[in-house]
């Protein structure tokens, strides 16, 4: 993401600075990855600062939040959802097993928004 994103949104919301560097950072020097898990930034930020920070990155059109099945051995099950309630009751895995979506993990991702304005 460009510096200068990068400077606005720091300017903008000083307390969440160095949260904004780590994303910004990791993103650099993961430049093939389109997304992201908050908790990656738990053990250097408290939760509540990282988990806002990513609000106002979505907020600011930098990031989208996506929703992933997790299985019990950390493999995502189907699609990518944009929403909680789209997620069926039950999905099938990659052996055709039919999985309750209620005995798996959801968990949100955050995927970086191309645009013509910043790039990463």
């Amino acid at each position: 993401m460009s510096e200068e994103k990068l400077k606005n949104l720091a300017e903008k919301y000083p307390e969440y600075k160095d949260v904004f560097e780590d994303v910004f950072n990791w993103f650099r020097e993961h430049p093939t990855k389109i997304d992201i898990r908050a908790d990656f930034f738990y053990d250097t930020h408290s939760e509540q600062s990282v988990d806002f920070a990513f609000f106002l990155l979505e907020t600011e059109e930098i990031t989208e939040t996506i929703y992933r099945v997790i299985d019990e051995n950390g493999a995502k099950i189907g699609k990518d959802f944009n929403s909680i309630s789209e997620i069926p009751e039950t999905i099938d895995d990659v052996w055709g097993r039919s999985i309750e979506t209620k005995q798996a993990l959801i968990m949100p991702y955050y995927m970086r928004i191309k645009s013509p304005n910043y790039d990463l």
